[in-house]
């Protein structure tokens, strides 16, 4: 017959403090958002061929663009070759062969609010760590990161800019007197981005709560 006797050994009251303090009082959480993009409204802006006016209807009164393209395609499919260029900023986000120079006296049939920014996915993340000071004290020492996988979130239009050539058609060159000429991309901002949203933000803070 044979026995096995176990002691446990107390662990110094020092060395446990320590343990407690480096692992006790951690917080971790996080935001998560998926956010479909804002509508904008494409605008007509003219056209430097003459084929169009800055507004065929008439209805501007001298005060700017009044009117819409008209919708030949699908503006969400790949740009047609030469819409990304050394000479635009940024990579296009949309198909400016999509868009044709509206009737003569016509509004054109885009419409307000026709296309939308691209959609967001975008993660937030916070570590907070807690320290007992007191009893009636703790300091809180915490590690925030904003966009943290720094996704690249662009916008072709900001509505604190308001219009800009990134929703203004300023060029019908192509089939069907479209926008989606060679000759209208190279240098145009038509359907590029405008602005993106924040890149990856670092912080870190300490709080002190008695």
């Amino acid at each position: 017959m044979s026995s096995l006797c176990t002691q446990s050994v107390a662990m110094p009251e020092a060395s446990s403090r320590l343990a407690h303090a480096l692992q006790d009082g951690w917080e971790l959480s996080g935001i998560t958002l998926f956010q479909t993009g804002t509508p904008f409204s494409v605008i007509n802006g003219g056209s430097s061929t003459g084929i169009s006016v800055l507004d065929n209807a008439g209805a501007a009164n001298g005060t700017g663009a009044g009117s819409y393209p008209d919708v030949i395609g699908n503006p969400y499919k790949a740009a047609p070759f030469g819409g990304n260029n050394y000479q635009s900023f940024g990579p296009i986000l949309g198909n400016p062969a999509a868009f044709a120079a509206p009737e003569g006296l016509t509004f054109g049939n885009a419409g307000r609010n026709f296309m939308n920014n691209p959609s967001r996915l975008n993660f937030d993340v916070a570590l907070l760590k807690h320290f007992k000071i007191t009893e009636g004290s703790n300091l809180e020492f915490r590690m925030e990161a904003f966009n943290v996988l720094n996704h690249t979130q662009f916008r072709i239009y900001d509505p604190d800019k308001g219009n800009t050539g990134s929703n203004t058609i300023a060029c019908y060159a192509g089939v069907n007197n479209s926008a989606g000429d060679p000759s209208c991309l190279a240098g145009n901002s038509f359907l590029h981005p405008v602005d993106a949203h924040r890149p990856r933000t670092l912080q870190i803070g300490v709080k002190y709560f008695f």
